[in-house]
């Protein structure tokens, strides 16, 4: 049962971005529309909340920044600004700590 509500809900949020992108809207619109129309009955049930939860930030976000990292034009100049090497130290640095 706890699939097909997990399903059902995914399937909702799809199709609501896939309305918005019909109307001409961005299809962040239409999923936030879902996320509106679901959220109560979804933030009830923990589990349900837990597991889209895990679905969308495991499979959703990881397009969402290739998406981002598609539109980016780095050149060889950005990147070896002083600025952009010092922010690659500092986040080496701290990963190692």
């Amino acid at each position: 049962m706890r699939e097909v509500l997990y399903t059902a809900a995914i399937a909702i949020a799809l199709f609501m971005a896939y309305l918005s992108h019909l109307a001409g809207l961005h299809y962040a619109v239409g999923a936030f529309l879902a996320g509106l129309l679901l959220g109560d009955q979804i933030r009830d049930d923990r589990t349900l909340f837990e597991g889209i939860a895990d679905f969308s930030f495991g499979f959703f976000v990881t397009f969402f920044f290739a998406s981002i990292g598609l539109l980016a034009a780095i050149t060889l100049d950005i990147l070896l600004s002083p600025f952009v090497l010092l922010l690659i130290l500092v986040g080496s640095v701290s990963d190692l700590l």
